[in-house]
């Protein structure tokens, strides 16, 4: 019973259900009454995910878009696949979908306990849970998508490098490579975690090279092979995202694109999201100063470069992308905030739980998808 009593299982555990009771209102109170099915829980791009668990990836030319691919192998295969083998035992793809994400979103709050060290009921560590469980984009931790799924990796990669468990960590990599597109950016931290040991330590840091980066690489080997094997193309991937456009610009231009949305129009709950958007940027960017600041190569510089890639890249892709599905992916990285002061720890709870609420209304009205 003594182990059962855990904070570091009680409080993440407790978290979860808050979140899922909160969602279950929210929906409510949106008027989606699907309860936890489908109808509440699926947007555009969950479509394609049970479209891949059924067929696989496709490659076709786009029949009102000469010289571009449509189809969807642009979407990552691994939650696809797990949502397919729920289906060898006889559940529906779309309710296996669901339970898996809330099986994920469980995962990763209990690893989160160990990353934020939760070791007793102490309200700081009720506070960081609480900052992980309502993240900017966790609505869809919840959802039929594999954010929980990607994030539980990601959390996971990040507590077996605390551990320095390579090979561990680098299994998480090669399995989250496989269940995000954004899961990419993983490698870029990786290789400037690694530049930066190097000229911390003077030595190459060739485990975390071979047994982390290299097993994290070939996640996409293996999602290029299986490409070449379904389509022909072992680039369908990028073949697909090629339509939109994307490519890296200045992060200040799309700062002050993003503002103009914000302050150029009236008033409305959309606004919402470039309020999120821009309390996110500034705080990156204040982060990523403290960091340098310091001036210490230690763990908690990697979760800062951590966050700083997987929003510095998204952001500055393209106006269209979805940040405000993608900020999920910052989660793992927010174990940072373990040391601040409590005061701090309260700030960051009440503007993420300030901004979720609102979030969760344009997911339900499905005005964010």
């Amino acid at each position: 019973m003594k182990q059962l009593l855990r904070p570091n299982l009680i409080i993440p555990l407790s978290v979860f259900l808050l979140a899922r009771l909160a969602a279950h209102f929210m929906g409510i109170e949106s008027q989606c009454y699907g309860g936890w099915t489908a109808e509440c829980w699926s947007r555009w791009d969950s479509g394609l995910y049970l479209q891949i668990a059924e067929q696989g990836h496709n490659l076709v030319p786009c029949p009102d878009w000469p010289g571009a691919w449509c189809g969807n192998a642009g979407w990552a295969p691994l939650y696809p696949l797990l949502i397919k083998v729920c289906t060898w035992f006889g559940a529906a793809p779309a309710q296996s979908g669901l339970w898996l994400s809330q099986i994920f979103f469980l995962g990763l709050m209990l690893v989160a306990a160990e990353l934020w060290e939760v070791r007793n009921f102490a309200v700081r560590n009720w506070l960081g849970l609480i900052i992980v469980g309502f993240a900017p984009g966790s609505i869809y931790f919840q959802a039929l998508f594999p954010v929980s799924l990607v994030v539980f990796l990601l959390m996971l990669l990040q507590y077996y490098l605390t551990k320095e468990s390579y090979l561990k960590a680098g299994i998480c990599g090669f399995l989250a490579v496989l269940s995000y597109s954004g899961g990419v950016f993983l490698l870029i931290c990786l290789a400037l975690w690694g530049l930066m040991q190097w000229i911390k330590t003077k030595k190459f840091p060739w485990q975390l090279a071979l047994k982390t980066g290299l097993v994290t690489f070939s996640g996409m080997l293996v999602w290029w092979g299986y490409d070449a094997y379904a389509t022909g193309h072992w680039n369908a991937m990028f073949l697909i995202q090629q339509k939109y456009g994307h490519g890296l610009h200045s992060p200040l231009k799309h700062f002050g694109m993003h503002l103009k949305i914000l302050l150029g129009h009236s008033w409305g709950m959309k606004s919402w999201v470039e309020v999120q958007n821009l309390i996110i940027m500034t705080s990156v960017i204040a982060m990523a100063v403290w960091i340098i600041l310091r001036r210490k190569i230690d763990f908690m510089a990697f979760q800062a470069l951590f966050i700083f890639i997987f929003w510095m890249f998204p952001y500055s892709v393209g106006m269209d992308v979805s940040l405000y599905r993608g900020c999920a992916l910052l989660t793992p990285g927010f174990a940072m905030f373990k040391t601040l002061p409590i005061g701090w720890l309260w700030a960051i709870a009440i503007v993420f739980l300030v901004l979720w609420f609102p979030m969760s209304v344009l997911f339900f009205q499905s005005i964010i998808i």
